[in-house]
């Protein structure tokens, strides 16, 4: 989430390829998504297509993007600094209901520190749903001493862990799960 592409920026990463791309509008922001896969991995795809929801408002964003990979559903999440912080909890309950019946991953950027009050009102959110986070929360996900990149899921068999990149303020979110036949 949040490449800050704009549609005449080309990208390609050796040894991957790119699933879905979404960019800015016109000027580079927080707008867009960008997902790739390893090559090796490309006929692991499942129904070969992503779902994109939005929601805007005067003051921010959010955006989710679906996707299953091994028939394991990949929820992508982003929300904007100022997108309301209830609005993107009706946003999100209202894309989780359909989801207690299949194995799910949520992971993102939700702009809400879990280290705070405000982070337990997520918390219990995905508790309902039978999500438990993947991550401890008294550590930190950015330079800035906050835990706002979040890896939710009901798959036990799910290692989730984070990367520190010299290139980005947050820590990256990596996770993996065995081959379809576990499931």
């Amino acid at each position: 989430m949040e490449p800050h592409l704009i549609s005449s920026d080309v990208i390609s990463v050796p040894g991957f390829s790119c699933f879905h791309r979404s960019d800015c509008h016109n000027t580079r922001n927080s707008e867009g998504a960008l997902v790739f896969i390893k090559d090796s991995r490309l006929d692991d795809l499942y129904n070969n297509q992503t779902v994109v929801y939005k929601e805007a408002s005067r003051t921010g964003h959010c955006i989710m993007v679906v996707f299953y990979v091994d028939k394991l559903k990949l929820i992508m999440l982003y929300k904007s600094p100022k997108f309301s912080r209830r609005s993107f909890l009706a946003f999100l309950e209202s894309n989780l209901e359909n989801n207690q019946s299949e194995p799910v991953v949520v992971f993102g950027d939700i702009n809400i520190n879990m280290m705070s009050e405000e982070g337990k009102q997520v918390q219990l959110l995905f508790n309902k749903f039978n999500l438990e986070t993947r991550f401890n929360y008294n550590l930190p996900t950015t330079d800035g001493g906050t835990h706002i990149d979040v890896c939710f899921s009901n798959c036990h068999y799910l290692n989730a862990w984070h990367y520190e990149s010299y290139w980005s303020y947050h820590k990256a979110i990596c996770f993996s799960w065995p081959r379809s036949n576990s499931f």
